[in-house]
């Protein structure tokens, strides 16, 4: 529930676009799956949030690396209009959005069963259906 009141002071009393995939990392840290299916917010008021064990990543060492931009763009702005279109049911960003939780489900599989070519090939997909 934490994350959820913080996302909710964030976007209604500071005015920041923002989404719980954050404020749920800041919370719980390490690596974490996340579902944010509608009907279980609405029920719960949080998604559902699973930590996937570290010892899972190491699988995947020394082919996984993270990014890190020390002065990063400012993805409220970048994001805005993406939320603006879910908010009024655009097809392509719904379809979209739906994409990506199928994505991320077949993500934590392949993390847990250490299958690195599959892992690769969704991102691949993440990646192509953001641009």
């Amino acid at each position: 529930m934490v994350p959820t009141f913080c996302l909710s002071v964030e976007v209604d009393e500071l005015f920041i676009n923002a989404g719980l995939q954050d404020r749920v990392i800041q919370e719980f840290e390490g690596v974490m799956y996340m579902d944010f299916d509608k009907d279980h917010l609405a029920t719960h008021g949080c998604g559902r949030y699973e930590r996937i064990p570290s010892a899972a990543l190491s699988k995947f060492c020394p082919l996984l690396f993270l990014a890190y931009q020390h002065d990063p763009s400012d993805s409220g702005k970048i994001h805005s209009d993406v939320k603006q279109r879910w908010l009024n049911g655009e097809k392509e960003v719904v379809d979209a959005m739906a994409e990506f939780g199928r994505l991320s489900d077949q993500a934590r599989t392949a993390i847990l069963d250490g299958d690195k070519q599959q892992l690769a090939t969704l991102m691949d997909a993440n990646f192509n259906l953001r641009r």
